[in-house]
């Protein structure tokens, strides 16, 4: 709108709602009138008045005194009581009732070359007709003039209203001024809308009634909505068309606006879904025939065939169809009633399967077979064999077997007495063996092979030792094997155990004592001096000169009997 020459700021005038509606006796009509003051030239101001009539009559702009604003913190705004005009400056209608609004800032922030608005908010009255607003501003255009006041005005028309409904937006409680189109799960919802309106409706899908009924232009839905959801709001001139009997073809008039928001995790009940990737479901799910990349859910239930390269669930998962799934964890109940095909499986509760099943790699708790062969043992590994073992570590990746087997020496003839010890749990278990001496037939001495071996549990994630070793005094030593056997195999296809490092077998628990034959090297040595002993006493009783040959016969002779 034209603007004073006199003024050396150019003025632009803008109203929320265009045009300006006056009141009704039913809707009070409250309008923002926003004043902006540019330059394309050097300019300083340092004070703007602007004057607004206000009264009750036409050339009036609000019934009672507005509020004032401004859009940044270097300008201070200042809202003087009404006065008549011949009190305010030349050039007002003496007899007007006007507001001043004084707008000021620092000399340091005079220099308009920034943008710059006030705004003034009130209710209008209810004549029609030309308003003006007029303008006194403090300026100047070289920075060493002093300020001089100069005046203008900007003209605004009232009109009577039209029937309007607009800016349906939603937003959060918290931020009711910050527009928002996506919400969580059943977060609240605040919807607002400008209307001149007197009953308003809002309606949403998969509701018969409206969600909210009233004569207020904001609600609050405080459960918000489950998944995506349109809303449309109806508004009328009228009270509330519940009320209605209509007589003689009468028809309400409304006025429509709609607005889509959408859930970020919405809950879903699809007959069918195809994913190319990951399909991950926090809650429970209830699907049809699913093809997907990777299903992850609290529980499932499908109701028709399952495909997926990789299934998680932390409940129960239940198909009633075939199922092919390239790798599944299952921590509740996993229940096939047709064919399974699973390339990685980890059950923590039951597997059941009254089909057959084929699996690649199972990860199980628990596990129970009624009919067809279960297997699962892994692929065993020796880890040591010698007849003398240094204690060493292991940490097992996957529940398994440590087996500790003492072998026969190559000559069963002779004495070997060997052992094998392994450590879990805090507790050495051992194992004996080699060959063992007894009697024959009257009373000869047999001596006879004695292989032995030891199997330990040992629980995935823990670390165990071994060692191995032959007693003193053995004509020959046995060897010991230690081996491992894996239950399945590591999830990530790596080994499924790991020896300990040197560093780490500072911690390792001290073997027990070892076995000796010390004892039993002494008898022997006894048994040799007393034979040698009573070949010398029979020679000296016979009075006979025995060669050492001869001596050593009768001695070894007499050592068997």
């Amino acid at each position: 709108m034209p603007s004073d020459d006199k003024l050396l700021l150019d003025y632009a005038l803008s109203t929320d709602p265009t045009p300006v509606p006056v009141s009704t006796a039913q809707v009070t009509s409250r309008v923002r009138v926003n004043i902006s003051p540019s330059t394309s030239a050097q300019v300083y101001c340092d004070e703007i008045k602007i004057a607004v009539p206000v009264g009750s009559g036409p050339l009036s702009l609000f019934s009672s005194a507005p509020d004032g604003s401004v859009n940044t913190n270097t300008w201070a705004e200042t809202t003087g009581a009404a006065q008549k005009g011949s009190d305010l400056w030349p050039g007002l209608d003496p007899d007007q009732d006007y507001v001043p609004l004084t707008f000021s800032c620092d000399v340091s922030d005079s220099l308009i070359d920034y943008n710059l608005v006030f705004g003034v908010f009130g209710a209008v009255n209810e004549a029609v007709g030309d308003v003006r607003i007029m303008i006194r501003e403090s300026s100047r255009t070289d920075s060493t003039d002093p300020f001089t006041p100069k005046q203008g005005s900007l003209w605004l028309r009232k009109a009577y209203p039209d029937f309007y409904l607009k800016n349906l937006v939603a937003a959060t409680p918290d931020a009711p001024t910050v527009p928002s189109t996506d919400f969580p799960n059943g977060a609240p919802i605040r919807l607002a809308w400008e209307s001149n309106g007197t009953f308003f409706q809002l309606f949403m899908a998969g509701e018969t009634t409206p969600v909210y009924s009233g004569t207020e232009t904001t609600c609050t839905l405080e459960d918000g909505v489950s998944r995506d959801s349109t809303f449309v709001l109806a508004a009328s001139m009228t009270g509330s068309p519940g009320q209605d009997t209509p007589q003689g073809g009468y028809q309400p008039i409304y006025l429509y606006e709609s607005l889509t928001v959408s859930v970020s995790n919405p809950d879903l009940t699809p007959t069918s879904v195809t994913v190319s990737d990951t399909l991950d479901v926090t809650g429970t799910s209830t699907l049809g025939t699913t093809n997907t990349g990777a299903l992850t859910s609290a529980s499932a239930t499908v109701s028709g065939a399952l495909q997926a390269g990789s299934l998680a669930t932390g409940g129960t998962l239940n198909v009633s169809g075939s199922a092919t799934v390239g790798q599944a964890t299952v921590t509740g109940e996993l229940s096939v009633q047709g064919g399974s095909t699973l390339n990685g499986a980890t059950v923590n509760g039951t597997l059941n399967g009254t089909g057959s099943a084929s699996l690649n790699n199972l990860t199980v708790s628990g596990l129970s077979g009624s009919s067809g062969p279960v297997a699962l043992l892994g692929t065993g590994v020796m880890l040591a064999q010698d007849t003398s073992i240094p204690q060493a570590g292991v940490e097992a990746h996957t529940d398994g077997f440590a087996l500790a087997q003492v072998l026969i020496p190559s000559d069963v003839s002779k004495s070997s007495f060997a052992y094998g010890l392994i450590n879990t749990v805090g507790t050495w278990f051992q194992v004996q063996g080699g060959t063992v001496g007894s009697f024959g037939s009257a009373w000869s001495d047999v001596m006879a092979f004695n292989p032995n071996a030891i199997t330990v549990p040992i629980q995935a994630g823990t670390q165990w030792w071994y060692t191995a070793g032959n007693c003193n005094g053995n004509q020959q030593d046995s060897p010991i094997q230690i081996w491992w056997f894996p239950m399945g195999s590591n999830p990530s296809g790596e080994q499924t155990f790991r020896i300990l490092s040197s560093e780490e077998l500072a911690d390792a628990p001290p073997p027990p004592v070892t076995p000796s034959f010390n004892a039993f090297v002494a008898r022997e040595e006894q048994v040799a001096a007393a034979a040698a002993d009573f070949v010398d006493r029979l020679a000296e009783a016979l009075e006979a000169s025995l060669a050492d040959g001869t001596r050593a016969d009768l001695a070894r002779l007499l050592h068997q009997l």
